[in-house]
């Protein structure tokens, strides 16, 4: 048995609800419209995109330092120091996010991306501040999709 923890930020008066229930083991947390989602342990980078865009929209963008923020959020409540996020790389493109989108904002670890060729999924790391950190895309960790526009 898993479960599902709903955590809504209230608007104004800053005040925290939460709600528990039995489901698949996610965790979830709405802000405002933005809705940020951890999944745990996909078995390759296609599955946890496929999962997303099945039951969300896509795997995490993050494009601006709020978004950052949100994901960290998000990942302080994972059941591992890491969460893998949507940005890979590519040779044709380098590093783009899933969605395709390019990333003008970056959040990249003290000595990251390290150009190791077999490093081209990108992980959230809490011993690092939530630094982005490139490693092999050997997924055991978490997973962060978004809901929203």
């Amino acid at each position: 048995m898993c479960w599902i923890i709903f955590i809504f930020l209230g608007e104004g008066n800053g005040l925290l609800s939460n709600t528990l229930f039995s489901h698949s083991c996610s965790f979830f947390l709405a802000l405002s419209l933005l809705f940020l989602i951890v999944r745990f342990f996909p078995r390759h980078p296609s599955e946890a995109l496929r999962y997303c865009r099945e039951n969300h929209v896509d795997l995490v963008s993050v494009h601006t330092e709020g978004i950052q923020r949100w994901v960290e959020t998000v990942a302080r409540n994972a059941s591992t120091d890491n969460v893998w996020v949507g940005l890979r790389h590519t040779c044709a493109q380098g590093w783009i996010w899933s969605d395709g989108s390019n990333s003008s904002y970056r959040g990249w670890n003290t000595g990251e991306p390290n150009s190791d060729w077999e490093d081209t999924c990108v992980q959230f790391d809490s011993k690092d501040e939530y630094r982005w950190s490139d490693v092999r895309c050997v997924w055991t960790d978490p997973f962060v999709c978004y809901e929203g526009e």
